[in-house]
């Protein structure tokens, strides 16, 4: 498995895990979806999606597959908080074995 990790902004990351007030893209399901300029070739559907914002990861979803446009699909019930591991701000995605306190 190679699980990745993506930094966003807390209102964003608060939307993605159906808690924002007035979200009118809520989903009914509970599915949602991260776009992302170039899919990590090496994330298989069963991965962890994991989420930074202001300085620090704060958890993970499991992702459910990748859709023919390339979208990463998720659903919020799989959310799993974390202890929050310091991370610098960064663009785009990095894989998490970057990173040793995840490390199982």
């Amino acid at each position: 498995m190679t699980d990745i990790i993506i930094y966003t902004t807390p209102q964003v990351l608060l939307h993605k895990q159906g808690k924002l007030e007035h979200d009118i893209d809520h989903s009914p399901t509970g599915d949602y979806y991260w776009e992302l300029a170039r899919i990590p070739k090496r994330l298989k559907e069963g991965d962890k999606i994991y989420f930074a914002t202001t300085g620090h990861l704060r958890g993970f979803f499991k992702m459910e597959e990748i859709n023919q446009w390339g979208q990463l699909k998720f659903n919020i019930s799989t959310w799993k908080e974390i202890n929050p591991i310091p991370i610098k701000h960064f663009q785009g995605f990095k894989y998490a074995d970057s990173i040793p306190e995840l490390k199982e």
